[in-house]
């Protein structure tokens, strides 16, 4: 069965990042389809627009999920976009997904 994954984030940016995730074995997909097993998140000019865009993803992803939140190196204050993140996953019903925050570069080599 394939692992569905959905990249959101600046299309240059989440194209690469979803190149990396189809070469590790990931189906990428787009908006219109779910439940989803990995969701990753590019940098965003604002933590609410983060916040905001994965409220709208959170329903959709299924059961034990992973969530991947890419930052910038030194980016302020990633354990609260992590934290942030559980608790609207929470909200959603997905608190047993799994959240990281992961350089960016590690999605984009």
């Amino acid at each position: 069965m394939d692992r569905a994954a959905l990249v959101t984030g600046p299309r240059d940016r989440a194209a690469a990042a979803a190149a990396v995730l189809a070469r590790r074995g990931w189906k990428v997909v787009d908006n219109g389809f779910g439940p989803l097993d990995c969701y990753l998140q590019m940098p965003d000019p604002t933590l609410s627009a983060r916040v905001d865009v994965l409220a709208g993803i959170a329903p959709r992803l299924g059961r034990g999920a992973t969530v991947l939140l890419a930052v910038e190196e030194g980016a302020a204050a990633p354990d609260l976009l992590a934290a942030m993140a559980q608790v609207v996953l929470e909200d959603a019903g997905r608190g047993d997904a799994r959240v990281s925050v992961v350089p960016v570069t590690y999605l984009t080599a």
